[in-house]
């Protein structure tokens, strides 16, 4: 009698763990050389932040919410600019004054903004540019360009 000997289990190959494994690696090395972009992201993030922060509590804000605006910010555009990597935008003031309202609200006129603008701070510091836009369209209604005086341009 021949003792027969149990079939030989086929030896199994991970396949499916070595294609993980590499797709992980694949993904951890891809994640790494992302790090400094998620880094400057979250930076201009941070950055951003704070300046809308001050732009919401700038100098004349306070007046042209008095005067009618929904919210006013009043930015540094140059700020922003080297924030997001920026040379040069093109012509305009450096300073953007924004006046939005809602639907149902006076529109002022950009030269009504600007004038507030000026007799809150006395003089700009620097030319600017006036816009009033529709808070729920985002549309623009005006923009112009005046000097620090807040004579247009």
């Amino acid at each position: 009698m021949n003792p027969t000997s149990p079939p030989r289990a086929r030896p199994r190959r991970p396949w499916k763990l070595i294609v993980g494994l590499v797709f992980l690696g694949v993904i951890g090395t891809w994640l790494y050389q992302q790090r400094a972009t998620m880094d400057r992201m979250a930076r201009m993030t941070r950055e951003m932040q704070r300046q809308a922060r001050e732009s919401a509590n700038a100098p004349g804000v306070a007046e042209l919410r008095a005067f009618g605006c929904n919210r006013a910010d009043i930015t540094d555009m140059r700020r922003i600019y080297d924030i997001v990597g920026i040379a040069d935008a093109g012509p305009g003031g450096d300073l953007g004054i924004t006046c939005n309202i809602r639907l149902g609200m006076d529109e002022p006129s950009c030269e009504q903004v600007a004038s507030v603008y000026v007799k809150a701070v006395g003089e700009a510091a620097q030319p600017f540019t006036a816009r009033v836009r529709r808070e729920e369209t985002n549309q623009v209604l005006c923009t112009e360009a005046y000097a620090r005086d807040g004579s247009r341009l």
